[in-house]
C-alpha cells in the first residue's frame, strides 16, 4: 500500500503520479544466508504401532482338508508437529507496516486494535473449518459452527511485529518468531481382520493332477480419526479481509480457499469407519496332458474364482476370474484370463480433506496461469470400482540350440475397462472440462472471486467417474548364462529387459466426454528398463538403463495453434553398481557395494510454463532430476 513504512520514496512518487494506492508484489525464494520467513520451520514426527494376532490350523479327518483361521488387530498412532509453521494471517498483518501518530512503525491492525466482539461481527455468517462431528462431512446438516474471527485470537494483534517484505533478509528474528507458530496433528488408525480358510482336493482328476479348491470367509473393520491442534488456531480460517478493522492484503487464493490459518500445512478434522464381509472360492482344474506333436508335451489347465463382498456403505458386489493355461509345446505356453475385478475406495478417497496451493491455466482468460487453493476431498458416498479385464499372452523359452538356453520371452496384451472408476481428476482437468466442454457438474467444483472472476479455489474431490479404460502391451525378455572367461572362477551373466507400451489411457467424467491421456504428461506411451549383471567370483557389476518416452505438455493443445512446441523430450539415464562379497571362516558374510545413479549426469528436460510474473522453468519428477550421485554401502551378516 502507498503508506507502507518501508516503501522507497521513489516508488511512492510513481504511485502518486499514477493515482495508485496499492500494487501487487510477488516474491519467490530467498538467499540461504539471509533471515527470511519460515527460516526456523522444522518438522517432528513420532509413529507408534501395535499388532495382536491369533491363528490356528486343523486337518479334517477322512477328507484330509486343511482348515485354518486367524484374527489380527492393528493399532497405529501418529503425532506430528510442524514447528514455526508460517501463519497466513500473521504474515500479511506484519508486512502491512505503517507509521503511527508518533512516527513509530507498527502493524496497521494495531492502529485499529479491534475488540473480539468487532472481530466476530465482521465474519458473521461464515463457517469454521472444524466440524462438530469429525466422522461426518463439514457440510452435513447441523455439523458446522460459526467462525469466530477473521484472524487468530492468540494475541495476533497485540504481538504483531512489522517487517519489510521487500528485498531479501529484511526481517528481524522477532518477526520470524511471530509469523511462525506450531501446528500439531494426532492420527489414529485401528483395523480388525478375521478369516477362515478351507483348502483341499475335491477330485483326483483325469490323470494330470487333482482338482483342488480353496474357500473362505473374511471380515474386516477399519476406523480412523485425524485431529489437529492447537484448536484455538485450526478452528479459524481462512483469513478474511476486513479493511475497516485494519485487516487487509490477503490475496484471493488465501481468502478463497485456505482451510485454516497456517500456510501449506492443512490438517483436516475428520474420521471414518468401514467394514466388509466376504466369502470366496477358487478351483484349480488340470484338464488334460498328452503328446500330440511328436515328443512335445501338451498340457491344458483352467482356474475359476468367485468372491462376493458386502460393503457396509455400498452393499454387495461380485468379482470373478476365469483363466486358461495351455502348454502348446515344450517351449511355448499360452495364457488367457478374463475377470471382473473390484477395488474398494480407500480411507483417503472416502474421507480425506486436504488443502494446498497450486496453479491452473484458465481458458476463460486466454490460458493465463492463476495461483489457486486446491482442496482435495474424500467422498463417503463412493461405490467400489468394477473392472472388466482381459489379458492374453505367451511365454516362450526356446531350446532348439544350446546357445539360446537361458532365454525367456513373455508378451502380454491387456485391456481394462472400469465402470465407476474412483478418480481425482486434477484441478486443470476440472477447469478444462468446465470451460471447454461445458460440464456443469464440474463447474460447481470451481470457486471464482465475485469481483475479478479469477479462480480462487478448485474442489478436487474423488468421484466415481463414468468410465476409465487402459489398453497396452507388456514385454519381458530375460537371458541367463554361465560364461567361462576365467576358468577357475564361478561366473554368471544375466540380462533382463522390461518394456511397456500404452495404446489408450482414457477416462470419462460425469457428464463429460472421453479424454485419452496416453502419451501425455505423466502417462508416456513407452517406458523401458534394461538391466545387465555380470559376476565373477566375489565381484559383481551391473548396468541399468531406464528410458522414459517423450510426452505432450498438454494433451488438449494443438501444436502450431495453441503452442509452438507441445512436447517434453524423452530421457534415458544409466545407473551402475560395483559389488564385492565374501565369507569369513566363522560363517559370517560381508559385502560392499558402490552405486552411481545417473552415471553420465544426464539432465532432465526443462518443462516450460507461464504465469502472471512471466515465463517459468521447472523439471518433472518422472525423470531423474538430481543428476549424478554416489552411494557406498557395507553389510555384515553373522
Amino acid at each position: 500500500y502507498i503508506d507502507n513504512a518501508y516503501l522507497p520514496e521513489s516508488v511512492r512518487q510513481i504511485m502518486l503520479d499514477n493515482n495508485l494506492t496499492q500494487f501487487t508484489l510477488s516474491k519467490m525464494g530467498s538467499f540461504d544466508q539471509d533471515h527470511d520467513i519460515s527460516g526456523n520451520a522444522r518438522n517432528v514426527n513420532v509413529f507408534t504401532q501395535w499388532q495382536y494376532s491369533f491363528s490356528f490350523d486343523y486337518r479334517l479327518p477322512v477328507l484330509e482338508w486343511d482348515l485354518s483361521g486367524s484374527w489380527q488387530r492393528g493399532e497405529s498412532k501418529r503425532n506430528s508437529q510442524a514447528i514455526e509453521r508460517v501463519r497466513n494471517d500473521r504474515m500479511f498483518l506484519a508486512m502491512d507496516a505503517v507509521r503511527d501518530a508518533n512516527g513509530a512503525i507498527v502493524c496497521r491492525v494495531q492502529l485499529f486494535n479491534p475488540t473480539r466482539e468487532q472481530l466476530a461481527e465482521s465474519v458473521a455468517g461464515r463457517i469454521s473449518p472444524v466440524p462438530l462431528n469429525y466422522y461426518l462431512p463439514l457440510d452435513a446438516p447441523g455439523n458446522c459452527q460459526p467462525l469466530k474471527s477473521p484472524i487468530g485470537l492468540d494475541n495476533t494483534i497485540e504481538d504483531c511485529v512489522p517487517f519489510n517484505i521487500m528485498g531479501s533478509g529484511n526481517i528481524s528474528a522477532e518477526a520470524i518468531d511471530y509469523i511462525g507458530t506450531p501446528k500439531i496433528q494426532h492420527a489414529y488408525v485401528n483395523q480388525d481382520f478375521a478369516e477362515l480358510l478351507l483348502t483341499g482336493d475335491l477330485y483326483q482328476g483325469w490323470g494330470y493332477g487333482a482338482v483342488s479348491f480353496a474357500a473362505g470367509l473374511t471380515w474386516r473393520d477399519q476406523s480412523f480419526i485425524d485431529t489437529a491442534g492447537p484448536i484455538s488456531v485450526v478452528e479459524l480460517g481462512p483469513p478474511v479481509n476486513v479493511p475497516s478493522l485494519g485487516i487487509q492484503g490477503f490475496p484471493p487464493m488465501i481468502t478463497g480457499g485456505s482451510a485454516n490459518l497456517h500456510a501449506f500445512s492443512t490438517v483436516p478434522f475428520l474420521g471414518g469407519q468401514t467394514n466388509v464381509w466376504e466369502w470366496f472360492s477358487e478351483l484349480n482344474i488340470p484338464i488334460w496332458e498328452g503328446s500330440l506333436i511328436g515328443s512335445q508335451e501338451q498340457r491344458l489347465g483352467a482356474s475359476l474364482a468367485f468372491r462376493r463382498s458386502n460393503y457396509e456403505r455400498s452393499g454387495a458386489v461380485d468379482s470373478w476370474k476365469v483363466g486358461i493355461d495351455f502348454q502348446v509345446i515344450n517351449d511355448l505356453r499360452l495364457r488367457l484370463t478374463s475377470s471382473q475385478d473390484v477395488r474398494e475406495p480407500t480411507f483417503g478417497e472416502l474421507f480425506d480433506a486436504q488443502g494446498g496451493g497450486g496453479n491452473v491455466l484458465d481458458p476463460r482468460y486466454d490460458n493465463a496461469s492463476f495461483p489457486i487453493t486446491r482442496t482435495a476431498g474424500g467422498n463417503p458416498d463412493l461405490a467400489p470400482e468394477v473392472a472388466k479385464t482381459m489379458v492374453a499372452g505367451f511365454v516362450y523359452e526356446p531350446s532348439f540350440a544350446a546357445w539360446v538356453e537361458g532365454l525367456q520371452l513373455s508378451l502380454d496384451w491387456y485391456d481394462v475397462e472400469i465402470e465407476g472408476a474412483v478418480s481425482s481428476l486434477g484441478v486443470q482437468r476440472i477447469v478444462d472440462e468446465c470451460e471447454i466442454n461445458g460440464n456443469a457438474t464440474l463447474c460447481r467444483q470451481i470457486i471464482r472471486d465475485p469481483t475479478t472472476g479469477f479462480i480462487t479455489r478448485v474442489l478436487d474431490t474423488f468421484l466415481n467417474v463414468d468410465q476409465a479404460k487402459v489398453e497396452g502391451v507388456d514385454l519381458e525378455l530375460s537371458y541367463r548364462a554361465e560364461p567361462d572367461l576365467f576358468g577357475d572362477e564361478l561366473e554368471t551373466f544375466s540380462l533382463r529387459a522390461l518394456g511397456g507400451y500404452i495404446m489408450e489411457r482414457s477416462d470419462t467424467p460425469l457428464g463429460g466426454v472421453p479424454f485419452d491421456q496416453a502419451g501425455a504428461r505423466g502417462t508416456p506411451q513407452i517406458t523401458t528398463t534394461i538391466t545387465g549383471t555380470y559376476s565373477v567370483g566375489p565381484w559383481s557389476a551391473q548396468l541399468a538403463a531406464r528410458y522414459y518416452d517423450s510426452v505432450l505438455y498438454n494433451a488438449r493443445w494443438v501444436e502450431g495453434v495453441d503452442v509452438d512446441d507441445n512436447t517434453i523430450p524423452s530421457m534415458t539415464w544409466i545407473n551402475a553398481r560395483l559389488g564385492y562379497e565374501s565369507e569369513l571362516s566363522s560363517g559370517a558374510s560381508w559385502s560392499v557395494n558402490f552405486n552411481i545413479t545417473n552415471l553420465f549426469n544426464r539432465e532432465p528436460p526443462i518443462v516450460p510454463g507461464f504465469n502472471s510474473r512471466g515465463g517459468t522453468q521447472t523439471v518433472d519428477n518422472n525423470y531423474d532430476v538430481f543428476g549424478r550421485r554416489y552411494n557406498l554401502s557395507a553389510n555384515y551378516k553373522f
